[in-house]
């Protein structure tokens, strides 16, 4: 068998490459890496199994002269399209140098088709999240009366956060907010991880649990908004317990992570401007059940004090009635009484007036003036002849004296038949 030189069998391969793709082909790849030198542009690209293992990989590169043109061609910015961890259509030159091996000179970038997998990859979220029971989740839980305290998600460096900032503090209404920062990126690879995980650090804080959260940042192009089309940030949306408010920018299109917080406003100022009007309206609301309870207290007051006032005129009223009713009693208990002391004093009147007849009759003097003698023996009284001792002297009263004698005999009363 005959041996060849390493050149030889390079050169060799690259007349085959160059006899089987002398015109530019179209691949479809993903985007590992994307680097600059010099205005030129060196990317690695990969194509993945479904276990997400690397089954191929080849360099490219575009040179800075074609950079200018695919740039032109595209609507959207070119970053946003040749952006790592991308699905990207290209039209390639393939060609092979004997030393520095296989590169595909990229020719054209077809941002269609990129536009489409993030179409798709977005609605197999989506999908995902309604699975999971995590979709539009945030979206049942309420924002308590007053908002004061807010996790804010965002760059530093953003000037979103300039505006969130400036927006809600210099608010007309003299309202004051707490605002803790957790800086996570806004753009780019870290997007994803940065996001989550501060979401997640902001549930687990126990010292001070804010009232929401606030994810925003400045204005970018469409395809900006893939970073908040990721799972990993709906997901932890969809697991937080507190209302998550998004302004990341945008006037027309929706990111998964828009449609699944709690709201979702065009741009930085917009969410300042929705939180100060969620206080304005709660104010509103103390100052018209104010109003109202001053009103309706008002007329409780003015309804009590009219029946008050019927009250008190019927109770007068009434005690006139009864005064009278009451003097009439006493009037008929006056002259029932005196007619019973009336009635009584002639009563004894004439017990008295039986008593001295009784009296009158009874006295001795009345008895002598008749020619009556009272007979006494041992100073007492004697009424029958029974009561003489005849062996005792015995004196006999009569109206003008007295007269001493002594009994002999004792003879009864013959009674008639």
């Amino acid at each position: 068998m005959e041996t060849i030189s390493l050149s030889r069998l390079n050169e060799f391969v690259r007349r085959v490459i160059a006899l089987n793709f002398d015109d530019p082909i179209w691949i479809v790849a993903e985007l590992l890496q994307i680097k600059e030198s010099k205005g030129h542009y060196y990317i690695e690209l990969a194509e993945k199994s479904d276990q997400g293992d690397i089954i191929a990989q080849s360099s490219a590169v575009i040179w800075k002269p074609n950079y200018g043109l695919i740039k032109k061609s595209l609507s959207a910015d070119i970053f946003t399209i040749l952006k790592e961890g991308n699905q990207i259509k290209v039209q390639v030159l393939v060609d092979y140098h004997p030393r520095f091996g296989l590169k595909l000179n990229i020719q054209k970038v077809d941002e269609s088709y990129t536009l489409g997998k993030i179409l798709q990859q977005k609605i197999q979220t989506i999908d995902r999240l309604k699975k999971e029971n995590l979709w539009q989740i945030n979206r049942t839980l309420e924002l308590p009366i007053i908002i004061q305290n807010l996790a804010v998600i965002t760059s530093m460096t953003a000037a979103g956060k300039i505006d969130f900032e400036n927006q809600l503090m210099s608010n007309p209404f003299g309202y004051q907010f707490k605002l803790s920062y957790y800086p996570a990126a806004m753009q780019g690879l870290q997007t994803e991880t940065e996001v989550s995980q501060a979401i997640i650090n902001i549930n687990e804080q126990e010292v001070a649990p804010f009232d929401g959260i606030v994810i925003v940042r400045g204005g970018g192009s469409k395809l900006d908004l893939m970073d908040f089309d990721t799972y990993q940030i709906s997901k932890q949306i969809g697991l937080s317990a507190l209302p998550v408010l998004i302004g990341v920018g945008h006037h027309i299109d929706e990111s998964v992570a828009d449609m699944n917080a709690f709201a979702s406003l065009k741009t930085p100022t917009a969410v300042a401007e929705y939180i100060i009007n969620h206080n304005r309206l709660a104010e509103e609301n103390v100052i018209k059940t104010m109003e109202s309870i001053r009103f309706y207290g008002s007329q409780i007051i003015s309804t009590y004090a009219i029946e008050l006032r019927h009250i008190k005129e019927s109770l007068n009223t009434s005690f006139i009635n009864i005064k009278y009713t009451e003097q009439q009693k006493i009037i008929r208990y006056k002259n029932k009484l005196y007619n019973l002391v009336q009635q009584f004093i002639q009563n004894k009147f004439t017990i008295l007036l039986q008593l001295d007849h009784k009296i009158k009759i009874n006295d001795p003097s009345i008895f002598y003036q008749k020619g009556y003698s009272l007979l006494f023996q041992h100073e007492k009284p004697i009424t029958s002849i029974h009561e003489l001792d005849l062996s005792d002297p015995m004196i006999t009263k009569l109206k003008d004296g007295s007269v001493l004698s002594q009994p002999i005999k004792i003879w009864q009363n013959q009674k008639s038949n």
